[in-house]
């Protein structure tokens, strides 16, 4: 099975980060136990690191600060 790819946003970095959907679940998960929250929010699936990259070039250019 294919590892699915994401693409995250950090709203207290101001910036964009790509990785693996197992990544960031585990990531929210730790976050839970600790009593935290995680400063990125899922904005995107991609297939690929490529379109990835892709997507956050077409989301800087039309969102608000971006």
């Amino acid at each position: 099975m294919e590892k699915q790819i994401v693409v995250l946003y950090s709203t207290e970095q101001k910036c964009f980060h790509v990785e693996y959907l197992t990544e960031y679940i585990g990531a929210n998960i730790q976050s839970m136990l600790k009593g935290t929250h995680s400063q990125f929010r899922l904005v995107s699936f991609a297939s690929s690191f490529g379109d990835a990259n892709l997507i956050i070039e077409k989301m800087r250019k039309t969102l608000p600060n971006g």
